[in-house]
């Protein structure tokens, strides 16, 4: 069973997020996404894999080892009066929240070196995946102030809406096509994967 969830430790995209503060790390960069990092600990590979079991970010029942969340808001002005159906689209602000959730592991000196360099291999991969989520996010919200600009009042939100489905389907489509990831690399090789 443990096998099974260990499996689904890969990168995955998700919904909503409130703003997070950002954590540096020397190794791992994700250009338009905030980092939160949560601590994993072990000294070996098993140990290391448990605790990614135990404490990674969950979707349901499904862990991941790194998740991408967004959020995505756009405001018009409302027309004279605040008349919903007199609503200046011209002017659309819209704003893009992305935060990744990402493992951090401080390895003790115990730990050998092949083992630090494998974690250092997957987490370089896993950033690679979730930066691509990033910009399917970003490119697809990119294009909400002509979407809601070439509307009416009456559909505008619709169409944002549609937007947002679309962004959920790539970044759908993305983990399917890769695995979640592994076929970019964000695969431990202690799992034979």
């Amino acid at each position: 069973m443990l096998l099974l969830s260990v499996l689904a430790l890969i990168g995955c995209t998700h919904r909503p997020v409130a703003s997070a503060p950002s954590l540096a790390a020397p190794d791992v960069q994700i250009p338009g996404s905030s980092l939160e990092f949560y601590e994993i600990s072990g000294a070996n590979p098993v140990d290391l894999v448990e605790s990614l079991v135990t404490v990674s970010p969950a979707a349901g029942n499904i862990h991941h080892a790194a998740q991408t969340r967004w959020e995505v808001v756009w405001r018009y002005p409302a027309g004279p009066d605040e008349r919903p159906d007199q609503c200046d689209l011209s002017t659309v602000d819209v704003e893009v929240s992305i935060v990744t959730d990402f493992p951090r592991w401080s390895p003790s000196a115990a730990a050998a070196e092949s083992d630090v360099r494998e974690w250092q291999r997957y987490t370089r991969a896993l950033a690679v995946h979730e930066a691509e989520h990033v910009r399917l996010i970003d490119e697809l919200a990119g294009t909400l102030p002509e979407v809601l600009g070439a509307s009416d009042c009456a559909s505008a939100d619709a169409r944002g809406q549609a937007v947002l489905d679309a962004i959920r389907e790539a970044n759908t489509h993305l983990d399917v096509v890769t695995r979640d990831g592994a076929t970019q690399g964000a695969a431990l090789a202690w799992l034979g994967a």
